[in-house]
């Protein structure tokens, strides 16, 4: 199950309890179904207001590549094609020179692809999710959207790609928030932090992906095995069982 993104006002957005961008990992699910409408289009962005400082990875239409920015901007790989999943991720490490780190893996790839930016220190006021307000104009995503996480620490590749698996999580301080987005209807944070976000537009649920989403189910504890009967014999006169000394006895 996804959250359809797909008019220019639909977006996810929160106004505090911000990530420190020298620690943090934000990182989900989505598949592309056309143009947004924008010169950009967001997949997520932490910023001051005016939108002068930014940590974002967006697609630029004018070039048809996914972008990583921070202080400059460098392009991860060409958007996916219609419709096919993929996973992406933004890496914050600190600030300065290849601090700030992109990815993107589609469903059938072993390995991500990347890109590296620097960054300075920048004012966060604002986050948002399958959209960006730039100077006044929206930058939405047009398409689906789901399991979304962020993490209070900067994830390595091993971690990312178990994260590019794996839905649940264990609740945790690491975790500033976890999106499921399941539904239109189930929009809200499930790591036990609280932190739902501001649901702009109207979103509308879709069914057809599940990447991403898979729960492991808990294991139960081995039972032992019942113990095997002894073999009985019925005669003319009766049950004869075997008993555990190996005698035999009428009942």
């Amino acid at each position: 199950m996804a959250v359809r993104f797909d008019a220019a006002t639909d977006a996810l957005s929160r106004g505090a309890n911000f990530p420190d961008q020298s620690a943090v990992t934000v990182c989900g699910w989505a598949s592309r179904s056309g143009a947004g409408g924008g010169t950009l289009e967001t997949l997520f962005a932490l910023r001051n207001n005016a939108f002068t400082q930014s940590l974002v990875i967006q697609h630029l239409v004018s070039s048809g590549q996914i972008r990583v920015g921070g202080t400059g901007t460098a392009n991860i790989r060409a958007v996916p094609a219609n419709g096919v999943p993929f996973f992406w991720a933004l890496v914050g490490a600190g600030t300065g020179a290849n601090q700030v780190t992109g990815y993107i893996r589609t469903f059938d790839e072993n390995t991500f692809t990347s890109a590296t930016v620097t960054t300075a220190t920048i004012t966060e006021e604002t986050l948002e999710l399958f959209n960006a307000n730039l100077a006044g104009t929206q930058q939405p995503w047009n398409g689906l959207g789901w399991n979304v996480k962020c993490w209070n620490r900067a994830l390595t590749v091993p971690e990312l790609l178990v994260e590019s698996f794996y839905r649940a999580v264990k609740f945790s301080s690491s975790i500033n928030f976890h999106y499921e987005l399941e539904s239109a209807a189930a929009v809200y944070d499930i790591s036990g932090n609280v932190r739902d976000p501001t649901v702009g537009g109207t979103l509308t649920t879709d069914d057809g992906c599940q990447f991403g989403m898979w729960r492991p189910r808990r294991r139960r504890f081995m039972q032992p095995a019942p113990p095997t009967p002894r073999p009985s014999l019925k005669t003319s006169s009766g049950l004869l069982l075997e008993t555990g000394t190996g005698q035999v006895v009428r009942l």
